[in-house]
């Protein structure tokens, strides 16, 4: 079985405004996500 190698992701980046910190405190709301979790071997590069 051949490795892919992976593209990161940045979630900082793509969510800019659910990881930010404002000077206030506030309640945000996030809406809601399916996920998806892959186990696999590692690969040696």
């Amino acid at each position: 079985m051949e490795c892919m190698k992976q593209t990161k992701l940045d979630l900082t980046k793509e969510y800019k405004t659910y990881y930010t910190a404002k000077t206030t405190p506030e309640i945000v709301e996030i809406e809601e996500r399916k996920f998806l979790t892959i186990e696999r071997k590692r690969c040696s590069w």
